[in-house]
């Protein structure tokens, strides 16, 4: 079974790689419409990422599809999350997404709609036809999967896309490939490649694959950083992210301002809500981002708004997303132990041991007048048998032990030396022999 995924990983990443140096991938793109195509998938419908500045390479399983590839590795969650963003101007985005942890793999799948209703074309005097209104249409297919270890994770996404406006379609292919490395039990950093393929076109004429409009290719590198203050968790998180978009031409001078540095932070007052808050750097209209999200048990409610700020226009866009989620995966992750003081003993005497009286006085070994017994037993364990000094070595007046096994019945004398009487106890004060009878 393993291998066969593997080799279903290496074929995945053999077609990221093909993807990355086709020549179809490259050809001539390069139209006056070049940054016009499939512009939603710069729109991730994933609430948490949102709410925390538009970051997410290193940060959690929701929107592998967007941020990373890798990113089911740092959870190590099975989930299924359903979502849905009511925008501005009869805009709308509907999303799904899920994966599933299986030993050292995992895979998932993706799939986000978005739509614009009542557009109006214009007339040939510039002015809106309202007796015609078409709508948008584009759609995102992800197919995910990875392996994973100890400390890192890497992740292939095989994406195929549609785009439709009226009548008129177009479709890409492309290929997004991640990875995601634990620096230490609070550090993560994750890297990702994201959109690299081709498109057709929308006319008759240009059908051909590498014919249509570029898609928004990009880069991530980005930080998590997990801790406690207070006893309060809260999560710090960055990104740099390079977009690829617009003519090939455009001097490397002007190319700095698609570079964007998107930041947030989640805090967690208790384990039922996050609250987080973020924004997303040298991004023209973007204002700043916040949200919430509420967990219970395995299910999670996350929202966020981003708020945005156009030349003559304000606009709030909210994001929703319900995700229910299996237990966590466990991850092997090496931990320095450190070694436990050892743990006092305290002997505690044996119930089912039997009682003093109930053994013989030749079975027991004499103390001193006045001391209390010497229990040498272990806890639980009979008495062992013991050696027993030769009667020239006891000392007078005190009680000899027999040399040979206690046994039950009448007990053996010793050599010069009566035993005991039954009914004196060995565990009593100090034993007198009796004297020797006097000659009439």
């Amino acid at each position: 079974m393993n291998t066969t995924i593997s080799r279903s990983i290496i074929c995945l990443v053999g077609l990221a790689i093909v993807s990355l140096i086709s020549p179809q991938a490259y050809a001539a793109v390069d139209s006056t419409a070049g940054n016009a195509g499939f512009q939603f998938l710069d729109i991730p419908p994933s609430p948490r990422q949102i709410a925390m500045g538009w970051t997410g390479t290193a940060l959690g399983a929701n929107g592998f599809a967007y941020y990373n590839p890798a990113s089911p590795f740092i959870e190590q969650n099975t989930f299924l999350s359903v979502g849905y963003a009511p925008m501005p101007f009869d805009q709308s985005i509907a999303h799904a997404q899920g994966s599933c942890v299986i030993s050292n793999f995992f895979v998932g799948a993706n799939i986000t709609n978005l739509v614009v209703n009542g557009i109006y074309p214009a007339s040939f005097d510039h002015e809106p036809d309202y007796n015609t209104p078409f709508s948008y249409n584009g759609s995102l297919l992800s197919l995910n999967g990875g392996f994973m270890s100890d400390r890192f994770g890497i992740g292939v996404t095989m994406n195929g896309l549609q785009e439709q406006i009226g009548s008129a379609t177009a479709y890409g292919i492309s290929a997004s490939i991640g990875l995601v490395l634990t620096v230490n039990n609070n550090l993560t950093a994750g890297a990702a490649a994201l959109q690299f393929g081709s498109s057709t076109g929308f006319t008759d004429e240009t059908r051909g694959w590498g014919q249509g409009y570029a898609l928004p290719r990009s880069g991530r590198v980005g930080l998590a950083f997990c801790d406690t203050v207070i006893h309060v968790p809260y999560t710090l998180t960055g990104d740099m992210v390079y977009r690829d978009v617009g003519l090939r031409g455009t001097p490397l001078s002007q190319r700095f301002s698609r570079v964007s540095v998107p930041l947030g932070i989640e805090v967690r007052p208790t384990s039922y809500v996050a609250v987080r808050l973020g924004k997303r750097f040298n991004y023209d209209t973007e204002l700043f981002t916040c949200g919430a999200g509420l967990s219970w048990s395995m299910i999670s409610f996350d929202l966020a708004f981003a708020f945005k700020n156009y030349v003559s226009s304000f606009e709030a866009d909210p994001f929703f997303s319900l995700t229910y989620t299996l237990g966590a995966h466990s991850r092997n992750i090496p931990k320095i132990n450190v070694p436990a003081p050892a743990p006092s003993i305290i002997e505690k005497p044996d119930v089912n041991a039997p009682a003093p009286s109930d053994l013989h006085p030749s079975s027991k070994q004499a103390t001193p007048t006045g001391g209390p017994r010497a229990d040498t037993s272990a806890v639980g364990t009979k008495p062992p048998e013991q050696s027993v000094p030769s009667p020239s070595k006891v000392p007078n007046g005190s009680l000899q032990s027999a040399p040979e096994k206690a046994e039950t019945g009448p007990a053996r004398n010793s050599v010069d030396q009566p035993a005991a009487p039954y009914g004196l106890q060995a565990d009593s004060a100090r034993v007198v022999q009796p004297p020797a009878p006097v000659k009439q």
